[in-house]
């Protein structure tokens, strides 16, 4: 039995209890451990999986990276030394490349998270994921917030020449004077084949605005946030930004009409979907959206598509694995809000960090210094956008959390491995539970074990997390009713089980092995 085949058997004869284990503080670090390995990898249903994030500490700004394949019980934060710098100009916006081996980043600007500024003056920056490695410079000054391109014969990146909020727009204000909006888009080469990497010559995407929140997988849509979201289709004859976020546009919000971190998803079934926060609604015009209740700022990451139209949005976690440590027990409900959200490279896969507010429940500032902040990113979220599920993987340590604006853990990055058989699935899964009754959808039940259909069952695929598929069942004649006995011979982890039948339709089911 191999170590890391030990630490699996382990956890499954723990299963949950590992989530809620002390978990070791990384070194040099003050932040702590939410979920083991093994967890995270169950979760996402991968063999391989990386993290990139900024850290942000004592005026400081580290580019940092976690391996989750390493064979330690819990991750391990590893500081690339040589991407460092002050707070306000070091690394922002990490990105980990298709393969997972590199880290392309900016150093300065806005980095999509201050208000309408002018500025230009950001590097852009390509890193192997070591330790000692040093970045290589790739394009000098008006290069901001890169995004990779899924679909490309050589890895090549996207990012806007200027950080406007809004992008789109015409002209823009510069101190109190407006001009000529100088944006554009571009995009650059790398071959990571070579020693060092063969960097080509930037060239222009798109000459009617810079960009920020990356490209559809087939190089189609591009997307753009800061004060608003807007998607613009590059096929059309005369490109025209899409304004879909926030989602009660045009109506009164509750706190302003504006949105942002826009972020374009890998999807190859549903090109031009996007994620992205909104500043709230006081609406109940939507009833598909948070129960038809009025939502606040940043509590929920939304979906749509190109058209604007909403998919899915995740709420915040109200319960997170490790309660928040207070000095006094009216804060330990303080509120929580999504910062952050960015589409992995697999399309199932979000990942955001958690704001929480410790301002709000303070009784007494003056006697809890500390907890006055209000803006805190103490928390990263690995987010299921398939069947909306979430794992905390790190937090702040609160007892030495720095409260001042700007600090915490900043602009989390995913990259899964995809595999050779991956399959992407065209419907959201509803979530039986282990022990749970029986889930019926579209007249197709289904209890772990058996599925029932009103009409002949055409195929049944049982696929892992990660979209790879474990088994496909053709059943013979005209079946209505499978025994599926075999599902229980299967690992820990999460599974969808997706049934096609011949009048009924389709209907796809989450399913966890019992432990």
């Amino acid at each position: 039995m191999t170590k890391r085949t030990s630490r699996l058997f382990q956890a499954l004869i723990t299963g949950a209890l590992l989530l809620i284990a002390a978990a070791p503080a990384s070194a040099g670090f003050p932040v702590k451990m939410s979920a083991t390995n093994d967890s995270i990898l169950q979760f996402l249903g991968a063999e391989n999986a990386k993290l990139v994030f900024i850290d942000r500490w004592e005026g400081m700004a580290q580019l940092c990276y976690i391996d989750f394949s390493e064979d330690t019980e819990w991750p391990q934060v590893h500081r690339i030394e040589a991407a460092k710098g002050p707070k306000d100009t070091g690394p922002k916006v990490p990105m980990l490349s298709p393969d997972g081996n590199w880290v392309v980043f900016c150093d300065s600007g806005l980095g999509g998270e201050h208000g309408a500024k002018y500025s230009n003056n950001s590097n852009l920056y390509l890193c192997r994921l070591e330790e000692q490695a040093q970045p290589i410079l790739l394009v000098e000054d008006h290069a901001h917030e890169p995004r990779w391109m899924w679909r490309a014969n050589t890895p090549t990146i996207v990012y806007p020449t200027h950080a406007f909020d809004k992008a789109w727009e015409a002209t823009v204000k510069v101190g109190d004077e407006d001009i000529a909006n100088p944006a554009e888009t571009k995009k650059i080469s790398v071959n990571l084949s070579t020693n060092p990497p063969q960097v080509g010559v930037p060239e222009v995407l798109f000459d009617g605005g810079g960009y920020t929140g990356g490209i559809s997988w087939d190089n189609r849509y591009l997307c753009g946030a800061g004060g608003l979201v807007a998607i613009i289709d590059l096929q059309s004859s005369d490109p025209q930004p899409n304004i879909v976020g926030p989602i009660g546009f045009g109506t009164e919000n509750a706190f302003g009409s504006q949105a942002c971190n826009g972020s374009m998803s890998p999807s190859q079934k549903f090109p031009g979907t996007l994620c992205f926060l909104d500043f709230g609604s006081s609406h109940k015009e939507f009833p598909g959206i948070n129960n038809g209740r009025a939502w606040t700022s940043w509590q929920l990451i939304h979906v749509t598509n190109p058209r604007g139209e909403s998919v899915k949005h995740f709420g915040f976690p109200r319960n997170p694995a490790y309660p928040l440590e207070t000095p006094d027990s009216s804060l330990a409900n303080s509120v929580g809000r999504w910062h952050h959200p960015e589409w992995a490279n697999h399309p199932y896969y979000i990942t955001a960090t958690l704001n929480v507010d410790r301002s709000f429940r303070n009784p007494d500032p003056t006697s809890f210094p500390l907890w006055k902040s209000a803006s805190n990113q103490e928390r990263i979220y690995l987010i299921n956008a398939k069947d909306s599920a979430y794992i905390e993987v790190m937090r702040q340590d609160e007892e030495t959390i720095e409260f001042n604006p700007g600090v915490g853990l900043h602009w989390p990055g995913l990259w899964v491995e995809i595999p050779a058989e991956f399959e992407e699935d065209t419907l959201w899964a509803p979530v039986l539970h282990e022990k749970g009754p029986a889930v019926k959808r579209g007249g197709i039940s289904f209890n772990g074990t058996r599925i029932i259909s009103p009409y002949p069952i055409r195929t049944i695929t049982v696929y892992r997390a990660n979209g790879s598929v474990v088994e496909r069942i053709s059943p013979e004649g005209h079946a209505k009713r499978i025994v599926l006995a075999q599902l229980h011979g299967l690992s820990t982890g999460t599974y969808f089980v997706r049934v096609e039948t011949l009048r009924a339709g389709t209907q796809v089911f989450r399913y966890m092995p019992l432990r």
